[in-house]
């Protein structure tokens, strides 16, 4: 169920002491589920700040290029796709990437 990890984010917060860091790094862009994993937009990232409800939480956006991987700004993300080698007829894209072609490194804090 896509909806299964704000079970998760609400026990962990329940596990946290005040003022403890949860750190999470989930793929960004496009939203797509792939039943295995899925990707978060800006609106399913603003639902784990939501759901988390803690007491102040950091984002940082980061997307892959071909000379790596640089900190951007979340607009920079909206198109990125997933590659899903376990679904892909190719090895790989043009791009070479790996898997997530842009990621969200959330703070959470209690």
């Amino acid at each position: 169920n896509p909806s299964d990890y704000q079970k998760v984010l609400k026990e962990f917060k329940r596990v946290l002491k005040p003022g403890g860091k949860l750190f999470i790094t989930v793929p960004f862009g496009r939203s797509e589920n792939h039943g295995w994993l899925q990707q978060f937009d800006k609106n399913g990232v603003d639902t784990i700040l939501d759901v988390f409800k803690g007491t102040d939480a950091n984002v940082i956006f980061y997307k892959y290029f071909k000379n790596g991987w640089q900190t951007v700004d979340a607009t920079k993300c909206t198109d990125a796709k997933y590659f899903d080698v376990h679904k892909s007829k190719q090895k790989y894209e043009d791009d070479f990437v790996a898997a997530a072609r842009a990621v969200a490194c959330l703070e959470l804090i209690k």
